[in-house]
C-alpha cells in the first residue's frame, strides 16, 4: 500500500496521499505518502475525532470524499 500511495504522489502530483478509516467516532490513518516538502505531518496511526476531519465535512455536504485536490478550496 505505501508504494502505491508513493507512485500516486509521483504520477498524479498531489502532495499527499492518504488511506484512512474511522471506528466508532475515530478517523485513523491508515497508510501516507507524502512529498519531501509537505508541511502537515500525518503519520501511519494519528487520530482525529470524525467530527474533526475534512472527510467528515465531505460527508455532511454529500460528496464523497474520494480525493481533496485542494485544501484551501475545500469546506
Amino acid at each position: 500500500l505505501d508504494a502505491v500511495l508513493q507512485g500516486l504522489v509521483l504520477a498524479a502530483g498531489f502532495e499527499r496521499w492518504l488511506v484512512t478509516r474511522v471506528q466508532g467516532e475515530r478517523w485513523r490513518v491508515v497508510a501516507t505518502a507524502a512529498t519531501a516538502a509537505t508541511a502537515v505531518a500525518l503519520d501511519r496511526g494519528a487520530t482525529a475525532a470524525w467530527s474533526e476531519t475534512l472527510c467528515a465535512r465531505l460527508v455532511a455536504r454529500g460528496s464523497d470524499p474520494d480525493v481533496c485536490a485542494d485544501l484551501a478550496t475545500s469546506p
